[in-house]
């Protein structure tokens, strides 16, 4: 037998002798693993050592924020949060193509001597401790972590069963009959692979994006969800009603006599689920109707029946308990909820209160580890939509749990790093775009409005270390050829900026596709960036897009939401119906939007591109504004300034565009309070 280094050991090893949690070949994670006895038997029960002749070795990897002394044959990470991304990376490193078999945690807060604190703080490292073992447990894993017993508990087991087959509360001989701690041991890890991949394709279909959202409640949200999209994929809608089906068997809840979706998103899924089901489904009206049979719930049901929620998103869980009050007011019986997206930000505790339970598919946390672990957002913004949900605690009525709560929202585009936004940009010409530009540190758009080929060459050969883009107009060239073509992109390639014809394509979607692929011009062939009304609706970028078949030649559109001329006729609803359509259809190909509001443009991998930029503002004789630079980037939030005649007319055209490149440059850096 093993010289353990402290009796700790005896506690896994009775666990481990009882439920046969490590086996050999075993890749262990023993958290909180000072002074390391329980890495001692995990060496042991894995054969990391190779002391069982002829069965498969293991790996160990312990870690704790204290010092480890060395345990031979396992690797231990002292001095190491293992709460902290980081760390985790370093974990996902040492494992390479591993997939973990058992993760242990014996971790426990530092006691502050307040019991509700010291219990919220130990509840907080499960959680820690799950997240990761959901996204790298294998097949059948095991997860073994120590609680203290409190109310949040129940909770824990719960959200515990639904990525293991068997969740149980067991208490050692080896601990202290008069203690509080237990230990939880969930078994079997459900094969995630379907959840994660739908996962990534909600977010590649924008049902849900980062920015700066306004909610229903009030606060503006770094996060936003919009599942409405899902009816337009059918593979989408039919993945999302298998696993739904799938989960409510899985959780076993009593799912009673009839299923009622929340109106009005959550109705197409709760319908697919009554077909699968074979189940019978009510339909909840948001008001009861004036005419006819004036019922607010549809469908046959008796007083007494018990009835099951489906919901799509919950924040505070209002929307559901609306629908609850109503269908309890019709004598239902509504104890669970099913929902899709669960935000954390108060629904389950809010509803749980009014006698409800509620089971989520997803919680924002693990769809945030889901990106990140493919590679699809940054560290950065899964810390910052953690801050926000941690502060942003909501209680039904829309107010914060506690008084006096701020809320911040660190994934503001005005407030973001060209850098930190390119990790967020869904069409690859914004991604590099915004690259370039916090590269080059420049924001500045030349609007090269000249008749004469020479004459455009030869400026934007002196402009050309300045700018980002290069702005044409090729219809007002007079001697347009293919050499000047050339020549553009021999100048575009040597002073790195990207190439924008100003077409404003405006017709049907055969129309700009002849436009764009054919004609003299051949635009699609040469221009990295294209402008588009979005007045003939979808279709524009439809038939724009199909003319683009070589995978390697990337493209993107900015659509027109604003205009800076006086007396334009882009209304409010015209500017929101355009950026409606950035997110819904092809979002791999709007790299922008040309508009003069900040905040019009929520999501931070869009480009806000604003003309009419001069270094004293004001209107010329046809209506045209001008703002000065530093208005236009601070006040209107443009991230692309287009500058034309201020440099076009200038005496030294190169000394006129480092001076606005400086100054917008400047003015971008107070914006996002970095140092030029």
């Amino acid at each position: 037998m093993l010289n353990y280094r402290c009796r700790s050991a005896f506690k896994l090893l009775e666990i481990d002798q009882k439920y046969s949690i490590i086996k050999p070949g075993h890749t262990v994670i023993d958290c909180g693993a000072s002074p390391g006895s329980w890495s001692q038997l995990a060496v042991q029960q894995s054969n990391a050592n190779g002391s069982q002749s002829g069965k498969p070795r293991g790996m160990v990897i312990g870690v704790d924020l204290l010092q480890i002394h060395p345990i031979e044959h396992a690797t231990m990470l002292g001095n190491t949060d293992f709460t902290k991304q980081e760390s985790q990376d370093k974990i996902r490193t040492l494992l390479g193509d591993r997939r973990v078999d058992c993760i242990l945690s014996d971790m426990a807060p530092n006691a502050t001597g307040v019991r509700s604190l010291d219990q919220e703080n130990i509840i907080t490292l499960c959680y820690s401790v799950l997240r990761f073992a959901i996204l790298m447990s294998a097949p059948n894993a095991s997860l073994l972590v120590k609680i203290w017993d409190n109310g949040e508990v129940p909770l824990l087991e719960k959200n515990m069963q639904k990525y293991y087959q068997q969740v149980k509360r067991i208490k050692p001989r080896a601990s202290r009959s008069d203690s509080a701690e237990n230990f939880i041991l969930a078994r079997g890890a459900m094969d995630q692979t379907k959840l994660k991949e739908l996962g990534l394709r909600l977010f590649e279909i924008n049902a849900f994006k980062f920015g700066d959202f306004k909610m229903k409640v009030g606060i503006n949200s770094p996060v936003y969800f919009d599942l409405r999209v899902i009816v337009s994929y059918p593979d989408v809608m039919d993945t999302l009603t298998d696993l739904l089906t799938e989960f409510i068997k899985q959780i076993q809840v009593d799912t009673g006599v009839h299923l009622c979706g929340v109106p009005y998103t959550a109705l197409p899924v709760a319908t697919l689920i009554s077909i699968k089901a074979k189940q019978p489904m009510l339909i909840r009206r948001k008001e009861a109707k004036t005419y006819g049979t004036k019922k607010l719930v549809e469908g046959k049901f008796n007083a007494g029946d018990k009835c099951l929620i489906i919901e799509d998103v919950v924040t505070s869980g209002s929307s559901i308990l609306d629908t609850v009050n109503d269908l309890r007011s019709e004598g239902l019986v509504i104890t669970d909820a099913i929902v899709v997206v669960d935000r954390e930000q108060g629904g389950a505790q809010n509803t749980e209160e009014q006698g409800v339970r509620m089971h989520s598919l997803f919680t924002l946390s693990y769809l945030l580890n889901v990106l990140l672990e493919a590679g699809r957002i940054e560290e950065k913004t899964v810390q910052a939509v953690a801050k926000y949900i941690e502060g942003a605690q909501i209680k039904s009525d829309g107010s914060f749990m506690k008084n006096g709560t701020t809320v911040i929202n660190e994934l503001s585009r005005a407030g973001m790093t060209f850098e930190a936004r390119a990790d967020l940009a869904k069409c690859p010409v914004s991604k590099e775009l915004l690259k370039l530009m916090a590269s080059k540190k420049s924001t500045l758009c030349l609007a090269a409005d000249l008749t004469k080929s020479e004459d455009i060459l030869n400026l934007v050969e002196k402009v050309g270390p300045y700018i980002c883009v290069l702005k044409t107009h090729v219809d007002i060239v007079e001697d347009f050829s293919d050499n000047f073509v050339k020549s553009l992109q021999s100048l575009a390639k040597k002073h790195n900026f990207m190439l924008m014809e100003d077409r404003k394509f405006a017709d049907i979607g055969n129309t700009v596709a002849l436009q764009y692929g054919s004609g003299l011009f051949k635009i699609s062939s040469w221009a990295d960036l294209v402008t588009v009304h979005s007045l003939p609706g979808q279709g524009v970028l439809k038939g724009l897009k199909s003319v683009l078949t070589d995978p390697s030649q990337q493209r993107g559109v900015f659509l027109l939401a604003e205009m800076s001329s006086q007396g334009n006729l882009a209304t409010a609803q015209y500017s929101a119906s355009t950026m409606k359509m950035t997110t819904e259809v092809d979002v791999d190909f709007v790299a922008g939007v040309v508009c003069q509001s900040s905040d019009l443009v929520a999501f931070p991998g869009l480009l806000q591109l604003t003309p009419g930029v001069k270094l004293e503002g004001g209107v010329d004789d046809l209506g045209q504004n001008y703002d000065s630079p530093e208005h236009v980037v601070k006040e209107k939030g443009a991230d692309i300034c287009v500058v034309g005649r201020g440099i076009l007319t200038a005496k030294n055209q190169e000394d006129a565009a480092k001076q606005y490149q400086e100054r917008l440059w400047a003015a971008y850096c107070e914006r996002v309070g970095i140092s030029e």
